[in-house]
Parts: structure tokens; C-alpha cells; sequence
């Protein structure tokens, strides 16, 4: 594919989009996902400290949060969920406060769904809405622990690295830390562009190819990573502090979140428009169905 026609794709891709109001989209998401994050994290904690320690891989996840939004920020999402955990206070307490953490976070997912199928112009048949509403929820579930698989993953890669840097450090000073940087950045983003493919391929109410998902995937990776390093160099808590005060740190995950629903629903049209350019069209399974907006005048 030569630059012309990619800043075509890119460009009908925008159209496509823009058209879908994407601002509501990513607001509502980056909005949501601010209450399911602690829900999230909680659960996705609960389960993988079945094969590693909680409180190691929670030091890790926080830290990892922190290179990305900054310790203050780090530090709000860690006080969120452990009030959220200081609410079990008995073993009923206990069943029902895990019920509402699935349903928040199965909710997000239902949103991040919505608006594939916005985008994609796909919508569930009514006849059979409920019971796939159920299915969906589960989907959703199952979807929250592969991401917690990827998460856990990203947070083991990065300590490993850190390992082999202080190993060849000793053996081999003269080695290059941007090298190992290196390796570290194409790591994560391909681990970014798995999650993006797996939600392309499996969370929307239609059937794409593999490859396409996983080009998509690549796409939106590569603007996630551009905007992760832009953000962290031009939004750094300390220059918020001026404008937000105390709800800075609040403020940079919104921004963040903000920025990463937009590109990921760019990503979503951009899989639509790279298909039609490749003689294909997205097919809604078998309990959806293809629509299309009619302006009346």
C-alpha cells in the first residue's frame, strides 16, 4: 500500500468516525470507565492471585500505572479500589459487592460494544435481545480476564527486562539502554495490538476476519503508543496542578482514557474503511443485523 492511498484510508476513516459522534462516544466512555476501573481491577487482582501474589502483582500494576499517568494518579486509582474492598464487610456484603464489580465491568465493555456497533452501523435483532444480553455479559467477563492475562504479561515482560538490563550491565557495559528500551516498547506494542485485534475480532456484534482485526489492531496500537508518549511528556501531573489543583490526577486519567476511547473508536473505522478498500464488508452475526441512517426531508 503506497502513502496515497493509506492517507485516503485514513481520511475515509475520519468521515467514518465523524460521523458517528465521536466525542459523545469517548467521553461517555472515558466517563464510565473511571467508575469501572477500581471494579476492574479488583476482580482481575482477586483471580490472577490464584498463580501469582496479590500484593506483588498489585505493586507491579501501580507502578506500571505510574510511569504511564504519574504516582498521584496512581495513588487515587489504588485508594479507590481499596475502599472499595474496606465495603466487604460481611460474607453477604462480600457475594453482593462481587455481583455489582461484574456488572460494572461487564457494563464498560457493553458500552465499548455500543459503539463499535454504532460505528459499524450493526445493531441485535429485538427477538432476540435479551437472551443475548446474557451471553454478552459473559462474553464481556471472559473478555476482562484475557485483558488481565495481556496486563499480567505486559507487567512480567517489563520486569524481566529489567532483569536482563542489570545482568548485560555487568557483562556488557557498554550496551545501550535505548536498545533495551527498545525491546521493551516493541513489546508492549504488540501486546497493545493483540488486546485492540481481540476486541476488534470478538466484542462487536459482527464478524470480521482475523487478519483484518489484527491490522486494525496494529493501527490503533501504534496512535495509543504515540499519544501514551505525548501525554505523558505535555500533561504531566505538575503543570495540571496550576489549573485542576487536587483533581489533577483525575484529570490526567479522564484526558488519558479520553484520548485512548477516541483512538480506539478510530481504529473501529478505520477496520470498516480498510475492508471496503479490500473488497469486503463487515457481516453482523446471526443474532444482528445491518442498518443504515435515512435523512428525511
Amino acid at each position: 500500500m503506497n502513502i496515497k492511498k493509506a492517507g485516503k484510508i485514513i481520511a475515509k476513516s475520519f468521515h467514518v468516525l465523524k460521523r458517528s459522534q465521536p466525542l459523545l462516544l469517548a467521553s461517555s466512555t472515558a466517563f464510565f470507565t473511571l467508575f469501572a476501573s477500581a471494579p476492574i481491577l479488583i476482580i482481575l487482582f482477586n483471580i490472577l492471585s490464584l498463580y501469582f501474589r496479590q500484593d506483588t502483582l498489585s505493586t507491579e500494576a501501580y507502578q506500571h500505572m505510574a510511569g504511564w499517568f504519574g504516582v498521584d494518579t496512581a495513588d487515587q486509582i489504588r485508594n479507590i479500589a481499596d475502599n472499595f474492598r474496606k465495603q466487604a464487610s460481611s460474607k453477604w456484603i462480600t457475594i453482593g459487592g462481587s455481583i455489582f464489580l461484574a456488572f460494572v465491568a461487564t457494563t464498560l465493555l457493553h458500552i465499548i460494544r455500543q459503539a463499535f456497533d454504532q460505528i459499524w452501523k450493526i445493531r441485535l435483532k429485538k427477538s432476540r435481545k435479551i437472551q443475548h444480553n446474557i451471553k454478552q455479559r459473559l462474553s464481556a467477563f471472559a473478555l476482562i480476564l484475557v485483558g488481565g492475562i495481556l496486563f499480567s504479561i505486559s507487567i512480567l515482560t517489563d520486569a524481566a527486562i529489567t532483569l536482563l538490563k542489570d545482568y548485560l550491565d555487568q557483562i556488557i557495559p557498554s550496551v545501550n539502554a535505548l536498545v533495551i528500551r527498545g525491546v521493551n516498547e516493541l513489546i508492549s506494542l504488540l501486546i497493545a495490538t493483540l488486546w485492540f485485534a481481540i476486541l476488534f475480532r470478538y466484542l462487536p456484534n459482527a464478524r470480521i476476519k482475523s487478519k483484518y482485526a489484527i491490522i486494525g489492531g496494529f493501527f490503533t496500537a501504534i496512535l495509543f503508543d504515540i499519544g501514551k508518549f505525548l501525554l505523558g511528556r505535555l500533561l504531566i501531573t505538575d503543570n495540571l496542578n496550576n489549573i485542576f489543583g487536587a483533581s489533577a490526577s483525575i484529570m490526567l486519567l479522564l484526558l488519558f482514557i479520553f484520548y485512548a476511547s477516541l483512538i480506539m473508536y478510530f481504529g473501529a473505522a478505520f477496520v470498516l474503511v480498510y475492508m471496503k478498500e479490500k473488497g469486503h464488508h463487515i457481516q453482523p452475526k446471526k443474532n444482528a443485523e445491518r442498518y443504515e441512517h435515512r435523512t428525511l426531508v
